[in-house]
């Protein structure tokens, strides 16, 4: 298997940065991302919603109504996520030969989304060219067939999984109602791939519009496309079949004769200049604009034909434009004339003009237009365009339901879950500290029980239901059996992560009990049959160490006893939240955070030791005071924990990054000691550690 040498220094560079980042809000008691939305605290914030409940894998019926798509799956995705694999061994097992575990791995996984079945991950994957066998967008459509076939047959079990919970609500409190037509678009981009040349249009409307990134346009973390400004960078559509499908949507006179391109960007905080710099263009050339958006200084400017300078032909607005800041960009033009929404006000009015100069051999770009000098400076994250007119409700709708994504980011903060019904005590609350983990997942810290009057009582096996489904895998809190006795106690000192959906403003989350105040509900986790096994990937191939690969590997670069007691209690606590397969694409959040907490216990361990240390650091008082001392404990990491080569970070990239994090826990006060085990623990846990290829 080939595998691209940057690429895997990419990853070792993006994990380490993350960990370190982590790490440092770990050490200063922050959890959370920056964010711009804060919830009021109420208690049973329900929006109204019903929960529809759960599937219940274990049932006949249940394992009858998914062979449609475990048949798709087994024929399809075997070669990599079945129990006898034969390219690299991925997790889930989704395409197991047994139906009842394949159906166990896809729910434990969350791989369908019963709630909005476009959104499950075995759809999503197919769209995003994820080993398609055909065309992937028919592929897609027909794995998205068999999910909803499978959902009306799937019997749920919303009384068995949710029958001793909390009332529901949202982690960001909204009033709005979502009129939006995000799912409208003909063709879509989410700019999610992270790597390689090519952005897919994730639409679904076939012929699918991809892009090819030109001189060197690069991914942005967490999605979206950087250009840095300079000649031709561009992100550009191929010619005939694929353009064709806007002129045929839209310019034909059986087409729709109006459309709407809606976009978030980032301008950079020095990208105003004195020339229209595009954000996006559907074009022959920059002499032949059929349609295109600028962006100059205060302005937003719309095009519509031929050239911007045409008297009459373009349609701007005078907005003051945040730079360094998301902004929501949403033109729309008809034969009613055309429209500039920013932030999803109306900004701006133009006329009708047809679409006399539009033509089938035109390209969609990205960043820049063909031909041109410069291109747009900063970070383009979303493009969606339609073969309809947005109106004004629909593109503030866009607008409020997207900005949970690009800027409303959920910050830490206490949430209130009511649990008056259940313990029979007005007032009475568990708040948990919630925040945003990544943009796929939430962080939830340190249940506390709050009761408006003393009383005695047990809770045991506390689970996070996100729209009405328990996910299996992760729940932290379901190892509490906590006795109470008083008015406030602490369940659970240890955080968990839990996959989003539809994020903090619209997800809805509900606290479920085994037993609470007398009252008891059964919860049986699905288990499978048969043993799945395992086989080992190939050296040649890019991986994560496996259970006790990451154990025993820490274990001897530290010099520290695998039969430590200390070590053994840490590893069975962690060992079912550690990798058990070694495909890289399988890492995932819950993975980083027990690699995270395995590292930090063995630096804590090293640091405990006298001997150790100085063995390990080779000098008797390791210390990051100067620069000098720094250099010796940065090499001992380096030696010790990094193999270097080509594709490794170097010694010189991880003094930088070590420096930046040492700068930031000098200003929390900490001493010699917090500081070096904590950049122990940075680079221990890091990709750049424990990465194999």
């Amino acid at each position: 298997m080939n595998i691209n040498k940057n690429l895997i220094k990419a990853y070792h560079k993006k994990y380490l940065s993350r960990i370190l980042y982590i790490l440092f809000l770990a050490l200063s008691g922050c959890y959370g991302g920056i964010g711009l939305t804060n919830n009021n605290g109420t208690i049973g914030n329900d929006n109204g919603n019903n929960l529809i409940g759960s599937i219940n894998p274990n049932r006949s019926d249940n394992i009858a109504a998914f062979r449609p798509v475990h048949e798709l799956t087994e024929k399809h995705c075997s070669s990599c996520h079945s129990e006898n694999v034969t390219v690299i061994d991925a997790s889930p097992k989704h395409a197991h030969s047994d139906t009842e575990i394949s159906l166990i791995q896809t729910s434990n996984e969350g791989l369908i989304n019963i709630n909005k079945p476009e959104q499950s991950r075995l759809y999503q994957k197919l769209l995003l060219k994820h080993n398609c066998w055909s065309d992937c967008t028919n592929n897609a459509n027909e794995m998205l067939a068999m999910i909803n076939e499978f959902i009306a047959q799937a019997t749920l079990d919303s009384d068995n999984s949710l029958k001793l919970s909390s009332l529901p609500r949202t982690l960001l409190a909204t009033n709005q109602s979502f009129d939006n037509v995000i799912n409208d678009a003909i063709a879509l981009y989410r700019f999610e791939e992270g790597s390689g040349t090519t952005a897919h249009d994730t639409s679904g409307v076939a012929p699918s519009l991809d892009l090819k990134l030109m001189n060197d346009v690069s991914w942005v973390s967490g999605g979206g496309l950087y250009f840095s400004g300079i000649a031709e960078e561009i992100a550009l559509s191929s010619s005939m079949p694929a353009s064709d499908k806007l002129y045929n949507r839209i310019a034909t006179e059986q087409g729709s004769r109006a459309y709407s391109v809606e976009t978030w960007i980032i301008p950079d905080q020095n990208a105003q200049n004195s020339t229209l710099s595009h954000i996006w263009g559907y074009s022959d050339s920059h002499d032949n604009i059929n349609a295109a958006v600028a962006i100059n200084e205060n302005m937003i400017a719309a095009k519509f034909r031929s050239e911007f300078e045409a008297a009459g032909d373009i349609t701007s607005t005078d907005v003051k434009i945040a730079l360094s800041q998301p902004i929501h960009i949403i033109t729309t033009y008809n034969e009613q004339g055309s429209q500039i929404y920013v932030n999803g006000n109306l900004a701006g009015n133009g006329p009708y003009l047809g679409f006399m100069e539009w033509r089938d051999s035109a390209k969609i770009s990205i960043g820049s237009m063909p031909g041109e000098e410069f291109s747009f400076k900063g970070e383009i994250k979303y493009l969606a365009i339609y073969d309809k007119a947005i109106n004004q409700s629909q593109a503030l709708a866009n607008y409020q339901q997207s900005a949970s994504e690009y800027i409303q980011k959920l910050e830490r903060q206490p949430i209130k879950f009511d649990v008056s019904q259940l313990v029979g005590i007005t007032n009475s609350y568990i708040e948990i500290e919630v925040s945003d983990y990544d943009k796929d997942s939430y962080l939830f810290i340190a249940p506390t029980l709050h009761l408006g009057q003393a009383d005695n009582f047990t809770i045991k096996g506390l689970r996070i239901a996100v729209n009405g489904t328990v996910q299996v895998a992760a729940q932290a809190f379901a190892k509490i059996d906590t006795q109470i006795n008083g008015k406030k106690q602490q369940l659970s000192s240890v955080g968990t992560v839990i996959r989003k959906q539809d994020g903090p403003n619209k997800d809805i989350i509900t606290l479920v009990f085994e037993e609470i105040a007398g009252k008891q509900n059964v919860v049986v986790e699905p288990e499978s049959k048969s043993v799945i096994t395992f086989k080992q990937s190939r050296s040649t191939e890019v991986g994560i160490p496996l259970f006790s690969a990451a154990y025993y590997d820490l274990s001897t670069k530290m010099n520290i006893n695998p039969q430590n007691p200390n070590m053994l209690q840490l590893y069975n606590e962690l060992k079912t939240q550690l990798p058990n397969s070694q495909d890289a694409m399988s890492l995932n959040a819950s993975i980083q955070t027990a690699l995270n907490k395995l590292s930090a216990g063995f630096c804590n361990e090293l640091m405990r030791s006298r001997n150790n240390y100085r063995t390990f650091f080779q000098t008797i008082r390791p210390s990051v005071s100067n620069n000098r001392d720094r250099a010796v404990v940065y090499n001992a990491l380096y030696n010790h924990f990094l193999l270097g080569g080509e594709k490794q970070i170097s010694l010189e990239e991880l003094t930088s990054e070590l420096n930046t994090l040492v700068t930031q826990l000098n200003s929390l006060n900490l001493g010699n000691r917090q500081i070096i085990q904590a950049t122990c623990t940075a680079v221990a846990a890091s990709a750049a550690s424990y990465l194999l290829d």
